[in-house]
């Protein structure tokens, strides 16, 4: 886990590293083409998952904070140079790729906004917690799956909070707990196209 390139305002823990290694051993049998990393920070989550794969597959990463592109691009082109990857500096709203994706990955802010004590650093803090419009938001990616594609993030909410904001935003989306890392829910999503 020293191998990458972090700031100090947040490091990455071994639930990402599980994951990584979890959606890598649950596509090894698909023609993975392309990966989107939804809230990358410094990139590990895609990472992990091409350097257990073959050469070939593209990597869009996309975060919020701009203080996390100089971290990705360092970790991705000294841990992957052989892959082809692209941070992109967005929210979630306002990511519109021309693309669908095989899988789509994340390890995302554990916490709601408005629960639990916040972290004095504003950064650190947005990294742990997030809104429900941005959990919205985040679903809404998921609709970016090819028809056989398939997405997995990590969650400490349960599984029908998830489903609940699916159904109240009419997404086109199922989604199901597939096992735990690190105390966290591995939510598999897949669409219905």
């Amino acid at each position: 886990m020293s191998d990458y390139s972090q700031p100090e305002f947040y490091s990455f823990s071994q639930d990402s590293i599980e994951l990584a290694k979890y959606v890598t051993h649950k596509t090894m049998s698909m023609n993975l083409q392309s990966l989107l990393d939804l809230g990358c920070g410094c990139g590990v989550v895609g990472i992990e998952i091409l350097i257990r794969r073959e050469v070939g597959i593209v990597l869009d990463a996309i975060d919020c904070e701009k203080e996390w592109s100089d971290f990705f691009l360092k970790n991705c082109h000294s841990m992957i140079p052989q892959h082809k990857f692209q941070f992109h500096h967005k929210s979630f709203h306002d990511f519109l790729p021309e693309r669908k994706y095989d899988c789509i990955v994340s390890n995302p802010p554990y916490f709601t906004r408005g629960t639990g004590r916040s972290n004095p650093n504003p950064l650190t803090d947005k990294a742990r917690r997030w809104s429900e419009k941005e959990q919205i938001e985040f679903l809404k990616l998921f609709q970016l799956l090819k028809p056989d594609g398939v997405g997995f993030f990590l969650s400490r909410e349960s599984l029908k909070h998830w489903k609940d904001l699916v159904e109240g935003h009419l997404l086109m989306l199922k989604l199901f707990e597939d096992s735990q890392v690190a105390g966290a829910k591995i939510i598999t999503v897949t669409s219905f196209e």
